[in-house]
């Protein structure tokens, strides 16, 4: 299958049973994460809830069960490895964090992790636009549409968090205002 699956598998019953399967493993992993805003309610921690948060999870879960209901694809692999690889890094920090202030004063790399789901997403679009070219059964054109222009709000709105909280330049005209 690998990076840009040139030849399609879904017609082999064995290779359609585990896509779906890892499909079904990465909603449920997104279901989970959607709960954060459930916890968050909860906790009372609603300044945590950001339109980015909320967006975000939200199109993940619709777009997931969207994917495995009407369209499964060996295409979308990388894109669950990938985003899967992110998140076991940030749960890690998250971990870590949570351990209390002790640790969490050697956590340095929280601003990378938004880098990283940056790169994440321009790694997504490179790699759809070349499965959607190259595939043997490439997804629907309407498929493609909802990853590719999502993944572009995606990096619209990470770039604009991590301007916001890590650019100092930013942060500094914004006081002055």
């Amino acid at each position: 299958m690998g990076l840009v699956p040139k030849t399609c598998h879904m017609d082999q019953e064995g290779t359609r049973k585990q896509v779906i399967m890892g499909i079904w493993l990465y909603f449920a992993a997104k279901v989970s994460e959607l709960l954060d805003t459930v916890f968050f309610v909860l906790r009372k921690k609603t300044s945590q809830i950001s339109f980015l948060h909320l967006y975000h999870h939200t199109v993940m879960v619709i777009g997931t069960w969207a994917m495995l209901k009407y369209s499964p694809s060996h295409t979308l692999i990388f894109i669950g490895f990938l985003n899967s690889l992110v998140h076991v890094f940030m749960y890690t920090y998250y971990g870590l964090a949570a351990l209390g202030p002790n640790i969490a004063k050697y956590l340095t790399w929280k601003k990378y992790m938004t880098s990283f789901q940056l790169i994440q997403f321009v790694l997504i679009i490179m790699q759809y636009f070349s499965a959607v070219k190259t595939s043997d059964c490439p997804p629907s054109k309407g498929i493609a549409g909802f990853i590719i222009s999502n993944t572009f709000v995606f990096i619209l709105l990470f770039s604009n968090f991590y301007k916001k909280n890590y650019n100092a330049e930013y942060k500094k005209t914004e006081k002055c205002q």
